[in-house]
C-alpha cells in the first residue's frame, strides 16, 4: 500500500473505499496550522481538527463533541 497523509486517507474514507464505513469519527491531529490547513482538512471531510500541541483535555473535549453530534444526528434519523 502506498503512504498517504491523513487527508488523503480522509477522502478515501469519506468515498466510501474498501467498503469503509463513510460515518466513522475522523480526527485530524496535525502540526500544520492556520486558516488553510483547516478549511483544507474540514472540505476534506474531518469531523475535528486539531493542531499540534494540544492538551488532553482538549482532545477529550473534541470527541466528546463528536460523540454528542452522533448521539443527535441518530436521534433524529
Amino acid at each position: 500500500m502506498d503512504v498517504m497523509d491523513g487527508l488523503a486517507c480522509t477522502r478515501l474514507i469519506r468515498d466510501g473505499i474498501g467498503g469503509v464505513d463513510t460515518k466513522i469519527p475522523i480526527i485530524l491531529l496535525t502540526g500544520r496550522g492556520g486558516e488553510e490547513a483547516t478549511a483544507t482538512a474540514y472540505a476534506a471531510g474531518v469531523d475535528l481538527f486539531m493542531e499540534k500541541p494540544f492538551s488532553v483535555k482538549t482532545l477529550f473535549n473534541g470527541i466528546m463533541k463528536i460523540l454528542r453530534n452522533q448521539q443527535c444526528e441518530a436521534a433524529t434519523a
